[in-house]
Order: structure tokens, then sequence, then C-alpha cells
């Protein structure tokens, strides 16, 4: 070859690799305030080009196919969003660059070399930092001072190894500043199966999310540093059982404690072992040193709580659930009113019915299962009317026992001298409902839809002089309403939800979903969307239940990434089972495949949606001239209300 050559191979060699570019000038970003700007799920796999002296302050990369960490962003950032990306490279010591960062998000990336973390180190002025989802296979326990010279930092997100040992990712003796702690495996990773006494002491949090962690043992002192700590959720540990819950409780007596998770911390399917399903008050009795506000028992299998336990709880408790457990009558119930400061009670979803195809844990040991999780109560027709008595909290405002299967005709109501707003029988067997309702003359607003009722007496509102709402709508009253209750104003053929739609949808899709349907929102439609419209601090699955129930329709938004995630498919699952035990079989349920081919990727269960031709495509790029009549089908097809 001749020397020519070689200039002319070696001059394309230069320009192919500066032809490679840094950022990219025109990436249609969208500029929400003046200082912040979203880049999220364009596709870019460079980011945009900004002058270093921009005063651009928030930006938003999340879902895209970055590689690596940009370093010509600009100099006064302090909120960077770099989830959902293919970041694995080494970079240039961020602190050098990025001296402003408060807000680092690098979750769900590819971050597989601990060796990046010194990159994030001596970032001085960093208070909130999320590293989780970068790893498939978890290493076993923390390296030794993986963070270093984060002074500020007081939030933390981050996997669980299976070791637990936080306290290792710092050099520091104590770590001050650290105030929020996230390790939970919810849409991440989380392998702690035992937590050990002296893992959290480098900290005094406020706030730690331990939740669908798997861990099976607590020992105590595990929480015992925690003298500041408010919220704790350990929920759907589901091999952890009530006995976790004593060495917590115990822990827990020197803290400041006001919000306590404990959902499903057992198995919903396995054989039956009597203590395991008892809630003694060896579990709870120190829980009485605290200043507990609200404490979550929903989804634990619960049949008895021993005489004691309720009145033994903090009198600071404002909000009790214990909904979908197996608890029946019992003196515990009773005891009830010794809560005398509480504000909601829940005990929705009693005796209710579960299949495998919710639930991934199985404790069998010895035996199959049998019976119980799936029978019901006796529906068989009663003699007469049923007087019923509750004996509740005097300061009780809203008080939640729908979807309990409970089979009676109601004759008198009588509630204990309170307070109560807000009554909610919804998804029961009211067959019918004489009344009236004693002893709670504040009662505002109370739900008795869709109870298969026949009859409802005018003396239902007689002792009620501030009653303003009575739902009894998805019942069979014929002219029952129309003859003896002028207050009520009802349509046998429409029935009103709160929402035209819920929107299913996975995180990685929110910047479409966002986008889309409230354009259709402003020609009138309603819709719920969690990112925007779910209550802070209620469970995630009675949000979700609730969005269901008071929406129309729900309109789930296929991908890939949606049926790999567990909360997309309980929403899924939860609006099947609206269609067929709250709306008479009538189908509710709209998929929006998003993706070429998804159906190949969808469980053989959901196949029959598809023939029942209960699903819309989205047009793909071939066929763009359709996506205006996508959404208008899409839009007719919510509001067809037959």
């Amino acid at each position: 070859m001749a020397f020519g050559d070689y200039i002319l191979v070696l001059f394309l060699t230069i320009t192919c690799t500066h032809a490679e570019p840094d950022c990219i000038p025109n990436a249609n970003c969208f500029y929400t305030f003046g200082d912040t700007i979203d880049c999220s799920s364009l596709n870019l796999q460079h980011p945009p080009c900004f002058s270093s002296s921009s005063n651009i302050t928030h930006i938003n990369l999340s879902n895209n196919y970055l590689e690596k960490f940009p370093v010509h962003l600009p100099t006064a950032l302090e909120y960077l969003d770099l989830s959902y990306n293919r970041i694995s490279g080494d970079s240039p010591m961020l602190y050098t660059i990025y001296r402003r960062l408060k807000y680092l998000n690098l979750d769900h990336n590819a971050i597989t070399n601990l060796s990046f973390f010194s990159v994030i180190s001596n970032m001085s002025n960093l208070e909130s930092l999320s590293i989780k989802g970068n790893t498939d296979n978890l290493y076993s326990k923390y390296p030794n001072n993986l963070l270093v010279g984060l002074d500020s930092l007081s939030h933390l997100r981050i996997d669980g190894v299976q070791d637990g040992n936080f306290g290792d990712i710092f050099l520091e003796d104590k770590i001050e500043s650290l105030k929020f702690l996230d390790a939970s495996g919810y849409n991440c990773v989380c392998k702690i199966s035992h937590l050990r006494w002296h893992v959290l002491d480098k900290f005094n949090l406020t706030y730690l999310d331990l939740s669908f962690c798997d861990i099976r043992s607590i020992e105590i002192g595990a929480l015992n540093a925690q003298t500041y700590l408010q919220y704790l959720d350990v929920s759907y540990n589901q091999r952890l059982g009530f006995r976790g819950l004593a060495n917590i409780s115990y822990d827990l007596q020197n803290s400041a404690i006001k919000v306590f998770r404990l959902a499903k911390i057992h198995c919903t399917f396995g054989p039956f072992i009597l203590f395991y399903f008892i809630l003694l008050l060896n579990h709870t009795k120190y829980l009485h040193n605290t200043s507990l506000e609200e404490l979550y028992l929903d989804s634990n299998r619960l049949e008895i709580m021993e005489i004691g336990v309720l009145p033994n709880l903090p009198k600071t408790l404002k909000h009790l659930s214990v909904g979908d457990n197996k608890m029946d009558d019992g003196m515990y119930v009773l005891q009830v009113n010794s809560l005398y400061n509480l504000v909601i009670l829940n005990v929705s979803f009693q005796i209710y019915s579960h299949t495998n195809y919710f639930d991934g844990c199985n404790d069998y040991s010895y035996s199959c299962h049998i019976g119980p999780e799936v029978a019901l109560l006796n529906t068989g027709q009663q003699q007469g009317s049923s007087n019923i008595t509750f004996y509740l909290p005097k300061n009780l405002k809203r008080f939640y026992a729908n979807n309990m299967k409970l089979h009676i005709r109601v004759g008198e109501v009588h509630f204990s001298d309170c307070n109560l707003e807000f009554v909610h029988f919804q998804n029961n067997f009211f067959v019918q409902i004489h009344g009236p309702i004693f002893g709670c003359d504040d009662v505002r607003y109370v739900d008795f839809s869709n109870n298969f009722c026949t009859f409802i007496s005018a003396q239902v509102l007689k002792f009620s002089p501030k009653i303003e709402i009575l739902n009894v709508s998805q019942n069979d009253l014929g002219f029952t309403l129309e003859k003896d209750i002028n207050e009520v104003k009802r349509s046998q053929r429409k029935v009103f939800y709160e929402y035209d739609a819920f929107i299913s949808y996975s995180e990685h899709d929110r910047r479409f979903v966002f986008k889309q349907f409230k354009k259709m929102e402003s020609g009138g439609l309603r819709f719920c969307i969690h990112d925007r419209d779910f209550i802070p601090g209620k469970d995630i699955a009675e949000n979700i239940t609730n969005a269901i129930h008071n929406s129309r329709r729900t309109v789930c938004v296929i991908t890939s990434h949606f049926l790999k995630s567990y909360w997309c498919m309980f929403e899924l699952n939860m609006a099947r089972m609206e269609s067929i035990y709250s709306r008479g079989g009538d189908n509710i349920l709209l998929l929006v495949l998003l993706e070429n081919h998804i159906v190949r990727e969808m469980p053989l269960s959901l196949l029959h949606v598809i023939e029942s031709k209960s699903y819309l495509e989205y047009p793909d790029e071939e066929h763009f001239g359709s996506i205006g009549t996508f959404w208008r089908n899409l839009e007719h097809t919510i509001k067809d209300e037959e």
C-alpha cells in the first residue's frame, strides 16, 4: 500500500472518529418551566447540546438509550434524571463538573462495574441519589466505602444485597445527614433474607423502606439505633410472619414512629398452622410505648386477635387497616372502641378468594392447599331481618367494610356513640335494607352499592339528618327508590363514576400516557392516572382498587415493560375481578397494544381478552396517518356505556 493510501486511511479513521457526536443540537425536548427541560422517552443515544453557561437547573433524560454519563450539560445543574438508560462506562469525576448537583437518579442502567461509584464520590452538595436496578445478579454484600464524600446526602435509594450491610457503604463512622433509605425490591432487586442487629447503626433515619425484600427474620436491635424513625415499611416480605413483628416492635419503643406498614408478611397459600395466623399480645405489646398513628396489617391471613391486642395499641393511633384477612366475629371486636383517637378503620375484603395467578408465594411444607381460601360465607336465604351493632371508636370518621361477602337482610343498624361521617358497605350481599341507622348523627355518606339489594326502606334516612349521599347504585331496586326515597337521585340505566377510565401503564410509558391522554382530557374525558391522582399515604393496593371501582373502564397500555411489572399485572387482574364480581360480568377492560407483536409475549390467561376484541392496536410508522383514527376509536370506546 502506498504512503498516500496510509494518509487517506488515517484521515478517514480520524473523520469517522469525530463523526460520533458528543451531543445533538435538536432533541425536541419539552420545556416545562424556564429552568426545567424534559427530554425523557425520546430514544436519544446522545444527550442534547447545552451551553455550559445555560441557566438550566433541571433536566430529565430518563427512558432513552444513553450509554455514557453526559459531561457537557450546564454547570448550574441541580437535578438530573438518567434512569432507564444503558449507562455502564466510566466517566470523569463528576464533582469537578457538576458541583451544584443535588439530585441524581441512575436507576435501571447497566452499572455493574463498582468502580463507577468512585465517579460520584466527593459530590458534597448531592442530597438525593438513586441507583436501583443496576444488576440482575446482585453481589452478596456491599463493598466497603462504596460512596465517599457525600456530606449532604439525605436520600438514598439502593438495591438490597443479601448481607444487608448498608453501613459498610460509607467510610464515616456516623452518617448524620442520611434520613431516607429505600432498599425496597419493588420494581428492583432486594435479597435481604436476614436483617442483623448492627447493620443500620451508622444512621439515624426518619424513613426506611424494606418492602419486597424476602426478609425472613429480623434480629432484636436491628432498628434500635433509629430513634428518629417515623416511617417503616416491611410489607410483602411474605415469610417474615408475626414473629418478626415482635422483634421490630421491641426496637420501635425508642423511635418516633408514626407510620408502620406490615401488609402481606404471610404467604397467601400454604398449610394451615394455627399460631401463624393469630395476632398475639406478645407480637405488639411494645407498640404501646410508641406514638404510632398509622398501622397496616392487610393481606396476612389473619384470623384471630388475642384479647388485649387492640386496647394495648397506642392511643395515638388514627388509621388502622386490617383488610384482606380472614377475621370473623370474636371478643376482640368489642375492644375496637378502646382506640378512641382512631379516625379511619378498614376491615374490607375479609375471607376474600385468592388464586395462584395473583400470588407468587406458596408456603407449602407438607400438605396440599384445601378450602378456606376460596370458601364463601353461607349465602343461603335467611329468615327475617338482622339488626347490626358496631362498637366503633368515638372519633372515627371513616369506616370501610366493603367486599366482605356479608349476606344479610339488614334491619336496624346501631353505632355506638360516634362522629362517623363516611360508611362504605359496597360489594356485599345486603339483599334488603330496612334501617334505620342509629347512633351517628353526623353521617354524611353511606355506600350500599352493588349489594344485590331488592328493597330499601325510607327508614334508612330517618335518624340521619346530615346525610348528603346515599349510594345504592348497581342494585336491583326497581321502583323502590322512586316510591320511597325522594331524596335520592338515581338513574336505573346510567351509573355515574368519578372517572371515565383508569389508565394502567408502566413507568417506562409515563411520558406517552401523560402526553396523549391529557390531550383526550381536554375533550371532556376524566382519567385517573396514578402518578397524578393516587392519594399519598394510602396503600398501593388500596389506591388501585379504589381507582378501578370509581372508573367506568380500565385502559391498560400494554408493552413488554407492562407485562414484566408486578403492579401493572395486579391492576389488570383487579380490573378483571371488578368485571366479574362488581359489574355483573360486564367487561370494563380495554387493552391498548403499544408495541408490535406484543401479543406473542402475553400470558395465555390474557388471550381471551384479545379473542373478545377488547383491544386496540397502536399504528406503526408505516400507518402513521391512521393515528387520528386510533384516538377517535379509543375515545368512542371509553365513552361507550353499553
